[in-house]
């Protein structure tokens, strides 16, 4: 498979998107886990879903600009995408919270990084797919 400009351009913007997306989430993680006293599975699983909220709207319209393209489609396949990757994130973060005594916020650190390789294959050639 070649690497074209437009894979570049996209992979700088879903860039950008995770960014901005993973700022939304270890803001509203810190602030759960310090000032709500909620276990922290709840508290993950909750900043989760408020990124990836943003996270389906912004690739949506600015990464992979397939806002043209009924979201109904989209919004199904970016849910399988979620599942997996939440999957990944609560089972990497809780192995390293759980076996190797690491903090949450460390271990959703890690988690993010498996998640945002995994995310951008699969929303690039399947989710948002154009065409």
């Amino acid at each position: 498979m070649r690497t074209t400009a437009d894979d570049v351009r996209k992979g700088l913007r879903f860039a950008v998107v995770g960014i901005a997306t993973a700022i939304i989430y270890f803001v509203l993680l810190a602030m759960l886990l310090r000032y709500t006293g909620l276990d922290y599975r709840w508290a993950v699983t909750i900043a989760y879903v408020v990124a990836v909220s943003f996270h389906f709207a912004a690739n949506r319209r600015y990464t992979f600009e397939a806002h043209d393209t009924p979201a109904g489609r989209q919004a199904l396949r970016y849910l399988a995408l979620l599942a997996v990757n939440y999957a990944v994130m609560l089972g990497v973060v809780t192995g390293l919270v759980d076996i190797f005594a690491v903090s949450a916020f460390l271990g959703a650190c890690v988690a993010v990084i498996v998640t945002a390789v995994v995310g951008f294959l699969l929303a690039r050639f399947w989710v948002f797919r154009v065409g």
